[in-house]
């Protein structure tokens, strides 16, 4: 004898029955979170950045967005690239790039580690690059990311001036 079905009773306000969740394979180990992935409050390039020890404020020297030379292949010796972020959590990845805006291409790039303790607090990160190199003036950009996600970017300028040194 067949069993007879019957459709379920209608829920009435706020009810709820059962809980829904997917499947899991005998094998399959439940996976830490994922930490939030940071929202971008600030990235800006600077000259140096000088942190305060007691106060732990940081003073950026020197703010920027363009870079002159005379003649190019240009060398600039030093900058640095401060980002602040909100909303993050964890460890994470850090990957920052320079790019070319006019083809794409990645002239330049550094990697690191950091571990954010709390989410509420905005979280500072500080990048020093050193002899770097621009084959052309131009427009360029440096890019953020974080576990391989995109967390931001800023455009900065390579500009030729005419003429040359002053000579001294």
């Amino acid at each position: 004898m067949a069993a007879e079905q019957r459709a379920p009773a209608p829920l009435s306000r706020g009810e709820c029955r059962g809980i829904i969740q997917p499947p899991m394979t005998p094998d399959a180990e439940p996976r830490p979170p994922e930490p939030p992935h940071p929202d971008l409050a600030a990235m800006l390039v600077c000259d140096q950045v000088i942190k305060d020890q007691a106060t732990r404020k940081a003073s950026l020297i020197g703010i920027f967005d363009k870079i002159l030379a005379f003649k190019f292949p240009a060398d600039h010796a030093r900058l640095t690239v401060f980002v602040s972020v909100r909303d993050s959590e964890g460890d994470y990845r850090l990957r920052l790039e320079m790019v070319r805006i006019r083809d794409g291409m990645t002239i330049g790039r550094g990697e690191g580690q950091v571990s954010v303790a709390d989410r509420f607090s905005p979280a500072e990160w500080v990048f020093e690059l050193m002899g770097l190199r621009f084959d052309e003036p131009g427009p360029y950009e440096f890019r953020l990311w974080a576990n391989d996600r995109h967390v931001g970017s800023k455009s900065f300028s390579v500009l030729k001036l005419e003429g040359g040194p002053p000579h001294v």
